[in-house]
């Protein structure tokens, strides 16, 4: 909370700071000379404000400050990016994000171009006639299933019916989000582990992944439905029994087709080349990615609906990402979450003077070599380096002497003595 308070006081101080320089220009006659030492005295104020402004922009972009403002937000945000993360593998075949295209089109686009590009270099390549006429409808074969896979009449019923379950399930998580108990009581168990778990930045796992609030809850459900689901998705291909029949006979075409081996080396390479770009072609049309979008569209308007739903139940948390965790976001990985950007790169000045604190321990210090070393001493010993000893020589009497008994007394001279040599009794100082 301290750094929340300094927060505050930085933006008080560059407010005040403004307001005090405007009131001295209005009520008083300046004549300072920037560069001109003798002709810019005065301006301390504005020294604060430039001071303060920095500090202020280093707890606002490195995240100190809103970790202090608001702990919880990073662990919540931390659940949410569970749920992006779970989804990633379905948003990427519609355009979502930076994406403009259906994945599909993106295929359908892409591959036909190579098939192109080939079949524009194929009479370029030394290959015989009866060679070039066979890759020719090779090609020419390619395009045709490649073009056929966005057709619905060959899709499967099944896959057609996989693609309508696999939307309805996505609108049930997203009703479930939408619902207040959709996490149920927390179970104790992992209740008490989350709350174990280290604060925000205080381990080397830089945002707590076990979700500790109800809201983070809820998302950390969602994710792993969601994960499953996501799975059900990508398994799902486009392999109905006529377009596997094509496949099937499109590959036994190029598995059988004979390089003329015949002419110089340069010539054979760039034969055996090109086939080599034909099989890879094939290989692609043969992932089985391309859905006509009318297959896919439900999912697509399922997604659409989850990601409404979960803005919504984010609330204030859209804000506090927005606006106290500028230049970046919280990603999650297979087991944590990070900070990216800004509050990622740029070091907490909380974090910086805990470190150097540590550091400073002559135990600890840096990599095994003390960073700091001091030792102990006493006040005494200060005093007897700093004090003379000939002072005790001003104060009148003699140095006290030991009677036949063995006991010495001691006097006024003698105390003296002992102040300015150190051996007296005094606390340590570091």
């Amino acid at each position: 909370m301290i750094v929340g308070i300094l927060f505050v006081v930085f933006i008080a101080a560059v407010i005040w700071s403004i307001y005090y320089g405007r009131k001295i220009i209005r009520t008083e006659k300046t004549d300072a000379v920037f560069g001109n030492p003798s002709r810019a005295l005065g301006g301390w104020h504005w020294v604060v404000a430039g001071v303060s402004s920095v500090l202020i922009l280093w707890l606002w972009f490195s995240w100190d400050a809103a970790r202090s403002y608001f702990p919880s937000a990073a662990n919540e945000l931390c659940q949410v990016a569970k749920v992006n993360r779970a989804v990633v593998p379905m948003r990427r075949a519609f355009p979502f994000d930076d994406n403009r295209l259906l994945q599909g089109t993106q295929l359908l686009a892409r591959d036909g171009n190579q098939i192109n590009l080939l079949r524009e270099r194929l009479d370029s390549i030394g290959f015989n006639e009866s060679d070039r006429s066979e890759l020719s409808d090779i090609l020419a074969e390619m395009d045709s299933v490649l073009a056929v896979q966005a057709d619905p009449a060959i899709v499967e019923d099944t896959a057609v019916a996989k693609f309508r379950e696999i939307a309805q399930r996505i609108d049930e998580v997203a009703a479930n989000m939408a619902s207040d108990d959709y996490s149920g009581d927390p179970d104790p168990e992992a209740q008490e582990n989350a709350q174990a778990q280290p604060g925000w930045g205080r381990s080397h796992v830089e945002i707590p992944p076990l979700p500790e609030t109800e809201r983070g809850r809820k998302f950390d459900a969602a994710s792993v439905t969601l994960e499953e689901i996501a799975k059900e998705f990508s398994a799902t291909k486009n392999n109905g029994p006529l377009l596997t029949a094509r496949l099937d006979a499109l590959k036994n075409r190029i598995k059988s087709f004979q390089i003329d081996e015949s002419g110089d080396e340069s010539a054979v390479a760039s034969r055996k080349e090109f086939v080599k770009q034909v099989d890879k072609i094939y290989k692609r049309i043969d992932d089985g990615k391309i859905f006509p979008q009318s297959v896919i569209q439900p999912v697509e308007q399922a997604l659409v609906n989850l990601e409404d739903v979960k803005r919504d139940q984010q609330g204030a948390l859209l804000w506090i990402d927005a606006i106290a965790m500028p230049g970046g976001d919280i990603q999650a990985g297979n087991n944590a979450c990070s900070e990216q950007g800004s509050g990622r790169w740029l070091p907490k000045p909380s974090d910086t003077l805990r470190t150097f604190a540590r550091m400073a321990d002559p135990d600890v210090g840096y990599k095994g070599f003390p960073l700091l070393w001091y030792k102990m001493k006493p006040i005494a010993e200060m005093v007897g380096f700093l004090v003379p000893d000939w002072i005790a020589d001003l104060i009148p009497g003699e140095y006290p002497r030991h009677a036949n008994d063995g006991s010495i007394s001691t006097n006024f001279k003698t105390k003296v003595y002992n102040f300015a040599t150190g051996n007296f009794s005094s606390p340590s100082l570091p």
